[in-house]
């Protein structure tokens, strides 16, 4: 038996695709640490790993602004790489105390901190433990970046000088300089989709592209008696804009001869719901996507692999910078078809909508992704990797 940490931020698109992983870590003898947020901490018992509570600064409300406003837009804008370099600096020296505390006298045997926790990542290389990174987002490299215009950047450039010079003191006695570690530099990482849907898939020597690591369906949700078809229509949690695209949802539905089953989250939804449309706050995907024939709305990529794992067409509507990319990657491999917001109307959902259910092209590419996720281990390749670091 090793013992496993990992440390995640209190995002459900970070957390939820490594609970699989915990869950046959467990099933396998190994003992699971987890370091996040308490509101994760009901999920994480539940997959037999003991809850490592940390507070977030990503949790604030002016943090929260921040990183809507960061994201905003379609593309990063200047001052976003300075402004998040700032906040996982301050994220790392809240958390990193903690887990020195935690494991001071029982330290793990390897870490798993996902790309944005850079205290699980400081925490192993002051150890000189193994550490991989969880990548929930498409991967970068040289040959490809959703955030190229970050390179016109000067790591010696006085923009960064306060900023970097807080890193350099986090970097301390960890072996390792700023530069090496901003970009990520022999670091091994899980990614959870297939090489095959990563944008210069074939460039990557240190990423495991496992695939979508989920969990079994809960049976709280159950498909309408009849046999129209049913689209699901999730709006993603971390961002609160949305209800707008909502009612447009709704409204494009109320006239059509389909169900629609609408994850509205915290939102708010006013007017008439129509009886083939379901709004809940939450509904177990894994329940629902065998019976859709679309998935509509935030293409987080751990959501876009949900569907795609069920050979759901996407018709993918990005809310933020990071997800205009992953939209982008739907229709240049044929899985579908993008939205861009402001081109959302009743009349653009129907026609696409109509048009990615029956497109023959499109069902035989989901057909081909299918199988790369299926030849790409999921948990259980995920889990064996870990296995394989922890035990050298």
């Amino acid at each position: 038996m090793v013992h496993i940490a990992f440390c995640s931020v209190p995002f459900p698109g970070h957390v939820s695709p490594t609970l699989a992983v915990v869950t046959e870590l467990v099933a396998r003898g190994h003992r699971v640490s987890y370091a996040v947020t308490t509101d994760f901490g009901e999920q994480v018992k539940a997959v037999g790993a003991e809850l490592v509570p940390v507070e977030s600064v990503m949790r604030t409300a002016e943090a929260t602004e921040q990183i809507a406003d960061m994201l905003d837009s379609d593309q990063y804008k200047d001052d976003d790489y300075v402004s998040a370099l700032r906040m996982l600096t301050h994220e790392a020296r809240r958390v990193l105390p903690v887990l020195e505390e935690t494991f001071s006298g029982d330290v793990p045997d390897v870490v798993v901190h996902d790309s944005l926790s850079w205290a699980g990542r400081l925490f192993a290389a002051r150890r000189r433990i193994p550490a991989l990174q969880s990548m929930g987002t498409l991967a970068a490299n040289e040959h490809w970046n959703p955030a190229g215009n970050y390179e016109q950047y000067s790591f010696s450039g006085p923009v960064f000088r306060d900023v970097l010079g807080e890193m350099a003191q986090l970097l301390d006695g960890t072996g390792l300089d700023v530069e090496q570690f901003l970009l990520d530099e022999g670091v091994r990482t899980i990614a959870y989709h297939p090489r095959a849907f990563q944008p210069a898939g074939p460039t990557f020597d240190n990423v495991h592209f496992v695939g979508p690591c989920v969990p079994p369906p809960d049976g709280t949700w159950l498909p309408p008696l009849d046999s129209r078809p049913l689209a699901l229509i999730g709006l993603g949690s971390s961002f609160q804009e949305g209800s707008a695209f909502a009612r447009t949802c709704v409204d494009a539905f109320a006239e059509m001869d389909w169900h629609a089953v609408i994850a509205l989250g915290n939102r708010e939804l006013t007017g008439h719901i129509p009886p083939n449309v379901q709004v809940h706050r939450y509904v177990p995907y894994e329940d629902v996507l065998p019976h859709a024939q679309v998935l509509i709305g935030h293409p987080g990529v751990i959501t876009m692999m949900a569907g795609l794992r069920h050979g759901v067409p996407l018709l993918p509507v990005p809310q933020t910078a990071e997800q205009y990319p992953n939209a982008a990657q739907v229709t240049e491999l044929g899985l579908g078809l993008h939205l861009r917001p402001e081109d959302v109307t009743v009349t653009a959902l129907r026609e696409t909508v109509a048009k990615i259910s029956s497109d023959a092209g499109i069902q035989a590419n989901l057909r081909w992704m299918r199988r790369e996720i299926q030849a790409s281990g999921g948990a259980r390749a995920a889990a064996g990797i870990i296995e394989e670091s922890a035990l050298g």
